[in-house]
């Protein structure tokens, strides 16, 4: 297949070089293409676009709407798309696929998602994805052309599910860094994990997810690989801000800028996300990490299962 990686950053360079591996045309965009993975075309965004098979979307997930709608105007209604970008759009509180639903409504749109480091996938480890589509055939079709030695794709049709996942995830990361920045233990750490990947499930499933996405790879599989490890960009945002008290002034760190529009989206839909609440409060400077800790320790007790 031919494709395009929209993105150049750590994961699209990383998707790049495994496309490329397993025998696909790779061309990849980025604002600095020349850190693209020996062998793809680069190009720039003020390059003709290449006629392609399928888009893979790997842009922050905040810029999506502004980058696909740029190149619009030269993509066939033929080709698909591959949604890597994990958010909430703030403002709209979109997921990323009916950004696409708005700006390329001819064109199939599936995701990609699951517990992955591109280090990982860079240095050839195996790790398994979730190949999501509401279309089987070309869902199915996919899920077998992306496939190779580093990646293991699993289909399914539960798209919503599947960016839920990846949204949350980023949160919670963060959430569970500040608790290890803080030195509270790995005890916390698993606490905020669980409670977590309740507030997920709770999000996910008004929404129309299905629980098994939400404990599959993109939910709890992502869950468990970004909650404990500074590989992780969002737990080491979080890790930051409860050890010195600052956040990084550099990166893309998706769950920071997804916070707050997630817990909107909860609002909107009636669930209760507490974790959310606190980490967006910190996140946007409207509470420090102690008074955090206090109003988490303070909150009524309740039913585990509610």
């Amino acid at each position: 297949m031919k494709i395009i990686v929209l993105g150049a950053g750590a994961w699209g360079s990383a998707l790049a070089h495994h496309f490329q591996a397993i025998g696909h045309s790779v061309t990849i965009w980025g604002r600095n293409p020349g850190r693209a993975q020996a062998g793809c075309v680069r190009i720039s965004a003020n390059d003709p676009f290449p006629d392609v098979d399928l888009v893979v979307c790997s842009v922050p997930a905040q810029t999506t709407r502004s980058v696909v709608s740029h190149f619009m105007p030269q993509i066939s209604k033929d080709a698909g798309f591959i949604i890597t970008s994990k958010g909430v759009e703030r403002g709209t509180m979109a997921l990323q696929s009916e950004i696409l639903s708005e700006i390329a409504p001819q064109n199939v749109h599936a995701v990609l998602t699951g517990p992955s480091f591109a280090v990982d996938v860079i240095a050839d480890r195996p790790t398994g994805l979730t190949l999501a589509c509401v279309d089987p055939d070309l869902g199915r079709r996919w899920q077998q052309e992306l496939a190779g030695n580093a990646i293991r794709t699993y289909y399914s049709p539960d798209v919503v599910g599947a960016q839920i996942g990846g949204a949350m995830k980023n949160v919670i990361a963060i959430a569970c860094g500040i608790v290890a920045g803080r030195g509270l233990g790995a005890s916390a750490q698993a606490a905020i994990m669980t409670r977590g990947f309740a507030e997920m499930s709770r999000l996910g499933l008004a929404l129309g997810a299905k629980i098994e996405t939400l404990g599959g790879l993109s939910g709890l599989g992502d869950l468990a690989l970004t909650c404990h490890s500074k590989s992780s960009r969002n737990f080491s945002y979080g890790f930051a801000l409860g050890e010195v008290g600052k956040a990084p002034d550099e990166g893309t760190f998706e769950g920071a800028k997804t916070a707050q529009a997630a817990l909107e989206l909860g609002q909107r839909h009636g669930v209760d996300l507490p974790f959310t609440t606190t980490t967006a409060a910190m996140v946007e400077g409207r509470i420090s990490v102690a008074e955090a800790i206090e109003e988490v320790m303070s909150r009524p007790l309740k039913d585990e299962i509610s």
